[in-house]
């Protein structure tokens, strides 16, 4: 069985995108493959948590993906939006194994495959979902095959297949639920960070109605005047992201907390967070805690995915009053 984590960005999001720093941790949700020998020429997906089965021949695969990839071209012509390329994670789940294949150059000998998929991890929360699915595909893919590739070939199929989910990926999902560690990713490379001495928690807010991808394209017109790193929004998020760090690693609680208030207005600046989890931050800010949202956010609808709190304040009370899941031990 192949086992992946759930991602969490405590700052970057979108601004990652264009280059700006980004921090993220792995969480204690996961994702979780199988992959066993099948009928011969059949492919069955078994869907545990969505209590979804479906078996098909290669061909069909085929078909699927090739579908899936004159979609994203509409997309990339302004032909559709990127939620008419791929609507479901099983159809994602579809794609990923069919190009995985013909990727890898994998001969089935007539070998069917049975893919059981369980997860734990919200979907459409900002938690990295479709960055874990597709990496356990991959690793399984790789493991039942007793297959090798390189790091570099590895995360170009799989940022292959994030940018037909999302658009355009930074690839920061894809190298932190492939890591144990913190995370500051940059434009030049990637540093690991050990975990602060600082409480944090987790409340789901609940599933956006709107996708990354689509909160991704709204975003882009903030950032489009931004080509240089030294001003600008995008420098507004580097520096907060770029402090926080500094922040974390000296477990200055106080100093961590103003650059997640700073963090947040920046979101919001770009239009992702809606008016009810805005309400919601601005009860715990008076309480003397900060939070932000974590992932794309929304820009349509009340719910935002989950939102990140610093601080150590009972606040069941007000996550009651919005209807509110808090989301426990999740910390690796």
């Amino acid at each position: 069985m192949i086992k992946v984590p759930a991602k969490l960005i405590l700052s970057g999001e979108h601004s990652v995108v264009y280059g700006a720093p980004a921090l993220a941790l792995p969480i204690k949700r996961f994702m979780q493959i199988e992959i066993e020998n099948h009928t011969a020429n059949k492919f069955f997906f078994d869907f545990v948590d969505f209590n979804c089965t479906t078996e098909f021949d290669f061909t069909y695969l085929t078909k699927i993906q090739w579908d899936i990839q004159k979609r994203y071209q509409d997309f990339l012509n302004h032909k559709c939006t990127i939620t008419n390329v791929i609507t479901t994670p099983q159809q994602l789940a579809l794609y990923a194994v069919g190009f995985f294949i013909k990727e890898l150059d994998i001969c089935l000998n007539n070998k069917g495959l049975r893919i059981i998929i369980r997860s734990d991890i919200p979907v459409g929360r900002g938690l990295g979902s479709s960055a874990a699915l597709i990496t356990g595909l991959l690793n399984a893919l790789l493991s039942f095959f007793s297959l090798s590739i390189s790091d570099t070939k590895r995360f170009l199929l799989l940022k292959q297949v994030e940018d037909i989910q999302h658009g355009n990926s930074s690839g920061l999902d894809l190298h932190v639920v492939s890591s144990d560690k913190m995370l500051l990713f940059t434009q030049d490379k990637i540093v690991t960070r050990s975990l602060p001495n600082i409480t944090f928690s987790l409340v789901d807010t609940g599933m956006p109605a709107s996708t990354t991808g689509e909160c991704v394209a709204a975003a882009k017109r903030y950032f489009k005047n931004t080509k240089l790193m030294e001003w600008g929004l995008l420098a507004e998020f580097s520096a907060v992201t770029l402090e926080l760090d500094n922040a974390l690693q000296q477990n200055d609680l106080k100093n961590a907390q103003y650059c997640i208030r700073e963090n947040h207005k920046l979101l919001r600046t770009i239009g992702v967070v809606p008016e009810k989890a805005a309400s919601f931050i601005s009860e715990l800010e008076k309480l003397g805690l900060a939070a932000k949202i974590c992932g794309a956010g929304a820009i349509s609808g009340d719910n935002a995915g989950v939102v990140l709190i610093l601080g150590n304040v009972n606040i069941n009370d007000i996550i009651e009053k919005y209807k509110y899941t808090p989301i426990s031990s999740f910390l690796l």
